[in-house]
Parts: structure tokens; sequence; C-alpha cells
């Protein structure tokens, strides 16, 4: 066996073939091996690149919204402000509404101390009787339809509701 021929079994080049054909072949593998690393590299960054600009690039824009939102909150806070004065203003505005019912309700206990149960009904009829014709058509349906299904047995809620008011 002559030496190209040691070298083939070595290298894994078949025997009888040529020592030229040896080093020729190797040359082309080696650039192979060589292309695909750096084609490997090449695809991992490209990756890399793709995945830190989207990465950058999505911070940027929850920045953005958040720099928005910082420039809309001094009217926010604005806005806020003129809803808890207004509702400050509607609390202010409920309080005599509030001591009318209690002291409807008062009268009502005081006509019931003094055991005039018809006085107590009809002034608590004349509340439901309110209630009734100012919130037939946007109020409680639950509590609506128990004011008409009492009304239709109680003749007293029923004038109230269906009378002329007082």
């Amino acid at each position: 066996m002559n030496p190209a021929q040691c070298a083939g079994l070595i290298f894994g080049v078949p025997i009888g073939t040529k020592t030229r054909n040896f080093f020729w072949t190797n040359h082309f593998a080696k650039p192979k091996v060589e292309t695909m690393k750096h084609t490997i590299a090449f695809l991992v960054c490209i990756l890399a690149g793709i995945g830190i600009g989207w990465y950058f690039g999505h911070i940027r824009a929850i920045t953005e919204y958040q720099r928005e939102a910082l420039k809309h909150l001094p009217t926010i806070e604005a806005q806020m402000a003129d809803l808890n004065k207004q509702r400050a203003e509607d609390y202010k505005a409920a309080k005599p509404y509030e001591a009318s019912g209690a002291s409807v309700a008062l009268a009502a206990l005081k006509n019931l101390d003094t055991n005039d149960v018809e006085g107590a009904r009809l002034r608590l009829a004349a509340i439901v009787a309110i209630y009734y014709r100012g919130h037939s058509g946007d109020g409680d349906t639950n509590l609506l339809a128990s004011i008409v299904s009492l009304a239709a047995k109680d003749t007293v809620l029923s004038n109230a509701i269906y009378g002329k008011l007082q």
C-alpha cells in the first residue's frame, strides 16, 4: 500500500482514488462547513436583530401611550374635580327631599301613636303616589309592579295614585 492509499484510509477517501482527488474533495468540503457556520451565524444575528428591534419598538409604543395619557391627565383630573363638585351639589340639593320624607314619616308615626291609622295611610299613600307618577316610565319595575298590585287591593292607595293631587 502506497502512502496515498494509506492517507485515503485515514481520511475516509476510498482506496484507489488519487491523492489529487482527496485534496480536491477536502478543499470543497471545508468551505461547506465554513459556509454553514456563516449561514447559521447570519441567521442568529438576523433573528437577534429582529427580536431586539421588536422589543425596543414595543417599549417605545408603550412609552408613547404613557406620554399621551400624561398629556391628558390634567384634563381628566379637572373633569373629576367638576364631578366631585357636582356630586356635592347634588347631595346638598337632596337634603330638602330627605327632610321632606322624614317629616312625612314623622307625621305618619304621630298619627299611628294617636291611633289615627287612616291619616297615616293617607300620608304614606301620597308619598307612594308621588313616586309612582314621577317614575312610572323609568322607575324600578319591581317596585312599580308592587305598587300597582297593592293599589288594586287598597282603595286609599288607588285613590292617591289615580285621583287628583291634593
